[in-house]
């Protein structure tokens, strides 16, 4: 792990009792949508919290690999911002596939009547951007993912 990573995540504490996730979206296309889910996970209701970890300057891409998996390991759970073009996002692919490897459980969320392409490795591991599902889901997260794993 790079001294830059471990200095980033050792800023931060748990809050609580709520779980971490990790979210995987196309920067170039899915921001807004990530913004969306960050305002919602503001709420003190939220079952959930992340750290934006988006790369917002040139990133080194002989680490890149490395961190994200770093980053994935440090949390209880994965959430893919299912968009338009997501399904063609390398970044977002290697990040499924990190997660895959290292079983933190993982699923997508698209926005009801916009099309999308649900991304190779998610499988039938994907829900409406509903919160109540959404809040299902993380709530349940040792009974509820394994039954969408596909």
């Amino acid at each position: 792990m790079t001294d830059y990573l471990s200095q980033l995540l050792s800023k931060y504490q748990p809050q609580g009792q709520k779980k971490r996730a990790f979210i995987s979206f196309d920067f170039d296309n899915d921001e807004q949508l990530k913004n969306l889910l960050s305002g919602q996970a503001k709420n003190p209701d939220s079952p959930f919290y992340f750290e934006d970890w988006s790369v917002k300057e040139p990133f080194p891409q002989s680490t890149w690999k490395s961190d994200v998996r770093t980053k994935i390991k440090q949390c209880d759970f994965v959430i893919v911002l299912i968009g338009l073009n997501t399904h063609n996002c390398s970044g977002v692919l290697e990040e499924i596939r990190i997660a895959n490897e290292e079983n933190i459980p993982t699923f997508g969320i698209y926005e009801q009547g916009k099309n999308y392409y649900v991304p190779n490795g998610l499988g039938k591991r994907f829900i409406e951007w509903n919160w109540g599902y959404i809040t299902n889901a993380i709530n349940s997260l040792n009974s509820y993912l394994p039954q969408i794993y596909g």
